[in-house]
């Protein structure tokens, strides 16, 4: 009989009595917004909000199957509705869990409602059509890596005035 535990990324197998200790290979990352500079943060309750960077788990992003946003310290997916509402729910692999990167790596939109992730005065996280706004871009602190899904906004139909260069 063998037993599984995962703690904090680190994986420990026991098979016969024999630990087996593996480091996982997920990485997780801190949105941060570049209208108010504060951090992404989700609780296990499902809210979803901004708050200053402080570096804690929950604060914590990762991919997950291909296109999901995970929080690190709740299991929650980042999920959006069609009104723009944006919380953290128990992940099923549904549309309005899965996101995109814009190909410059700064703007992150719902396949589902095809609105984007934004924050701008306050604790407030929504989603809205696209505007090209500092409140609609975030910054991690390293990419993140979904099976090379990003997408150039004539993508998901918006029009954009002036040519942006989106890297291929």
């Amino acid at each position: 009989m063998s037993k599984r535990i995962q703690m904090r990324g680190i994986l420990f197998l026991q098979v016969l009595g024999l630990t087996v200790t593996c480091f996982a290979t997920k990485t997780s990352r801190q949105f941060v917004n570049a209208y108010n500079g504060l951090c992404l943060e989700g609780d296990k309750a499902g809210q979803v909000y901004m708050i200053a960077c402080d570096g804690g788990e929950i604060q914590e992003w990762m991919a997950e199957n291909g296109s999901s946003i995970v929080n690190a310290g709740t299991g929650l997916c980042l999920e959006s509705n069609a009104v723009g509402r944006v919380y953290g729910a128990e992940c099923d692999s549904e549309l309005n869990q899965d996101w995109d990167e814009s190909r410059d790596g700064g703007f992150w939109h719902n396949s589902k409602t095809h609105r984007f992730l934004a924050s701008y005065f306050g604790r407030a996280v929504y989603c809205r059509p696209f505007n090209a706004g500092t409140h609609q871009r975030w910054t991690t602190d390293r990419s993140m890596k979904f099976d090379n899904r990003r997408f150039s906004f004539h993508d998901v139909g918006t029009h954009v005035h002036g040519d942006r260069a989106f890297e291929n």
